[in-house]
């Protein structure tokens, strides 16, 4: 918790987004992909080397369905770690899922509060930086009675217990090793 009284641990990513259309013409639907992202900024204290580390969780759903061979869906999920200091950028992404459905059959994927750990590392100096997370779905289908989805946002009740949908960063760890001069 910093001094205004916020918690970054409690900010979310919340995205859902379906591509289907059940019209009896041949269409091709492809969303734009959708991004939801948590940006934190500060100053460094020297120049030197930055490490950042985000501890990412994940509830939520991703799926798609055909109809046939022709007609199919595509979902994909994707987290991205940036970190951004005046333009000079280092990135690393995780595909968490790439689902295709082929012949009538369905692919889903289910998350609930799964964790990823994400690290990148950039040659920094004394002025902000922005690390951002950010979780990017793109949907494709390619005709009737075929779709794409991605829930995460609404909440989901188990036997079990209930999961949030959402992405959270409960850690996001940086450490910084000075650039020596001799």
């Amino acid at each position: 918790m910093n001094a205004w009284g916020c918690n970054p641990a409690l900010a979310q990513i919340k995205i859902a987004r379906r591509a289907e259309y059940n019209f009896e013409d041949r269409l091709v639907a492809a969303t734009p992909p959708v991004v939801g992202s948590l940006s934190y900024v500060f100053t460094p204290p020297s120049d030197g080397e930055l490490s950042v580390g985000a501890q990412v969780r994940i509830s939520g759903r991703i799926g798609a369905y055909g109809s046939s061979h022709s007609r199919y869906g595509t979902a994909k999920l994707t987290l991205r770690l940036t970190i951004n200091q005046r333009g000079n950028l280092a990135m690393k992404e995780i595909a968490l899922a790439d689902l295709h459905s082929h012949d009538y059959a369905g692919a889903r994927l289910d998350f609930r509060e799964d964790m990823y750990f994400m690290n990148a590392r950039l040659g920094v100096t004394q002025d902000p930086v922005i690390v951002q997370v950010a979780a990017e779905i793109y949907l494709f289908q390619t005709g009737p009675k075929s779709g794409a989805w991605a829930d995460f946002y609404s909440t989901e009740w188990t036997d079990v217990r209930e999961f949030e949908g959402g992405i959270t960063v409960p850690a996001l760890c940086a450490s910084q090793t000075p650039f020596l001069m001799y």
